[in-house]
Formats: C-alpha cells, structure tokens, sequence
C-alpha cells in the first residue's frame, strides 16, 4: 500500500512537471511516451536532426527527474 501511495504521487508530479514543460518540449514527449514514435520518426515528422532530438529527449528526461524529485521531496516534507 505504501508502494501504490508513492507511486501515485510521483505519478502525479510527473503530470505537473511535463504540464510546466516548454510546449516543444512537451510535444517531444508526447509523441516518444504517448504515441511511442521513435526518434528517426520524430525527425522525419519534424524536420529536425535525429541526434538533436536524442539529446532534447535526454535533457527533458534529466528535467522531469529532477523536477518529480523536487515536488515529492517537498510534499513529504
């Protein structure tokens, strides 16, 4: 129950963290995460290079981390 409890509320800063995202950003994610393109269809789609995408997905990850971090640290606080 603890377990399910966390997961919730890290589940819930995450929703909050990627709403407070750069809508480019946002986008990025959506369509890795929700549509489950892959990196060389984002760039097809998009027009942009597939290693500058990589490095966006993994700077937005390091974001979110840190951002979901910050908030349940401070709701247990």
């Amino acid at each position: 129950a603890d377990r399910h409890a966390e997961l919730e509320l890290r589940r819930q800063a995450l929703d909050g963290c990627v709403a407070r995202l750069p809508p480019a950003d946002r986008d990025l994610v959506e369509r890795h995460y929700t549509r489950h393109q892959t990196v060389p269809q984002i760039a097809g789609e998009t027009g942009r290079n597939p290693h500058t995408l990589y490095k966006a997905l993994q700077r937005v990850r390091r974001q979110l981390y840190e951002c979901v971090t910050a908030r349940v640290a401070a709701d247990e606080a």
